[in-house]
């Protein structure tokens, strides 16, 4: 249905093949200080749970008897229950052994091993979603790859090991069902998503909007998404650790945080930018008129939701493991628009790369640290085999990616300016030329192939330049 030209299939299956190497790379290369906590948290449901102790898991954590990092677990501890799952067969073979510290290589590599298939989840079904739509074997293809080799993606799940991915993968699961038309597996998986993060329940409130026009119903729903995370209050409600505790990880602050994070200034005060789109979007999902015929409404309820993730990446607070959100949304808008898919292709390339220098910069020395690489595993046997140390330096004495870009000195300044200017421009362009009823063609003058090629030999270049840091 779609013209533009295939790709080479040779030359998809090797670019596939790069973005999966260079995914479990990542996962055995660093270890950043979040997973230890996660992976120590995981296990310490599991040591309750056969006792029918999970009330004192608070108590618990605070002993740190696996060894986490962070002092406690912020926040409910729901939003673990998918990785403790996966964990269990850690947690058995931690109780065989008598291992209790949890940051070991074959520990972490487990836990972020998870997230990286969640990743892979992710790809599969926002293809399906783009198959759907189009029905054209190319667009779903280019789609998976947009997905499995983004460099914001590989950051938070390789480089971090964050849970983010876990409830985005989940409401690209919802919908999934959303558009084809299965209501209550969509329903579940919504529900599922938004006790993973509440912040969620934003994008879900674009389904209810655009389902349901009975106020009624719409509350209804609403509750059944948050049902879970008032019961947990109200079974925790007097455990005095966690009352202190959940303010690390408390969704009205970070609703507020992240709705400061973009104001505008008017004679009757500050106005969040954020706020205001989302009420403009929400407005149009209950008041306006949809295609009825059902391939037209499936493209606009793709475009809004596409356009709600990048309100919430774009326009709200987000730390640097949690900028990717857009990502697979925006990756299907551009693939079943009838835009040219060269111009997409570009546009998406440099947005990507552009956001993933924004975060590297923006949270130096946090990002593509020396200090993050993974302890006793065989990188640190490399370095030690090169007599290279610089990994057992601390976060004063380590190195870092941006430490080359501070040197451009003076022109780093522009350059950053440059980069966002143009990162903001791409994301406006795209939704404008991607609309609903837009016609006109943009085509590129760059070969499709070669924009691919490069949005995924980017994050290996990146990888190399890492490693000639730290053993050079």
């Amino acid at each position: 249905k779609y013209s533009g030209g295939g790709v080479n299939p040779k030359l998809h299956n090797c670019l596939i093949m790069v973005a999966i190497v260079t995914g479990l790379l990542m996962i055995i290369t660093f270890e950043y200080e979040d997973v230890d906590s996660l992976t120590a948290w995981s296990l310490n449901f599991w040591d309750l749970f056969f006792k029918g102790k999970l009330d004192e898991f608070y108590v618990y954590t605070a002993q740190n008897v696996h060894g986490a990092v962070h002092r406690n677990c912020g926040g409910n501890y729901l939003w673990l229950l998918p990785l403790c799952i996966w964990n269990f067969p850690l947690w058995v073979i931690h109780t065989l052994s008598g291992t209790l510290q949890a940051a070991n290589f074959f520990s972490i590599c487990w836990t972020k091993l998870f997230w990286f298939l969640l990743q892979i989840m992710t790809a599969y079904f926002s293809g399906k979603i783009c198959a759907i739509l189009t029905s054209d074997e190319n667009r779903t293809m280019w789609t998976v790859l947009l997905v499995m080799a983004s460099p914001e993606i590989l950051l938070s799940v390789g480089y971090t090991g964050q849970d983010e991915i876990a409830y985005v993968s989940l409401f690209v699961i919802a919908f999934y069902y959303f558009l084809k038309g299965c209501w209550k597996r969509c329903y579940l998986f919504m529900v599922c998503c938004v006790t993973l993060c509440p912040i969620m329940i934003l994008p879900a409130l674009v389904l209810l909007l655009v389902r349901e026009k009975r106020i009624i119903r719409v509350l209804f729903y609403v509750s059944g998404t948050v049902m879970p995370l008032l019961v947990f209050e109200i079974v925790y409600r007097k455990d005095l650790i966690y009352q202190e505790v959940k303010h690390i990880n408390d969704f009205v602050q970070m609703v507020q945080e992240m709705l400061q994070g973009s104001v505008f200034a008017t004679s009757w005060g500050e106005f969040s930018t954020a706020g205001f789109l989302l009420c403009i979007v929400y407005f149009y999902c209950y008041f306006g008129k949809l295609p009825s015929e059902r391939e037209e409404y499936n493209k606009v309820i793709v475009y809004v939701i596409a356009l709600v993730f990048a309100i919430i990446s774009f326009a709200m607070v987000n730390d640097y493991y949690r900028m990717f959100l857009y990502v697979p949304f925006l990756a299907v808008m551009l693939m079943t628009s009838g835009q040219d898919i060269g111009t997409n292709l570009f546009l998406f390339t440099g947005l990507t790369y552009g956001r993933a220098f924004q975060a590297v910069g923006n949270n130096y020395p946090k990002c593509l640290n020396s200090v993050y690489i993974m302890k006793q595993s065989w990188i640190t046997a490399l370095c030690d085999y090169m007599g290279k140390d610089k990994y057992r330096a601390g976060a004063d004495d380590s190195v870092c990616l941006w430490s080359y870009m501070i040197r451009l000195g003076n022109v780093l300044e522009p350059l950053c300016l440059v980069i966002a200017t143009c990162v903001t421009g791409a994301v406006v362009i795209l939704f404008v030329i991607n609309r609903y009823h837009y016609t006109k063609q943009y085509e590129s003058k760059v070969h499709k192939d070669m924009v691919l090629a490069a949005y995924v030999l980017c994050m290996p270049f990146i990888m190399v330049s890492f490693y000639f840091m730290i053993l050079h």
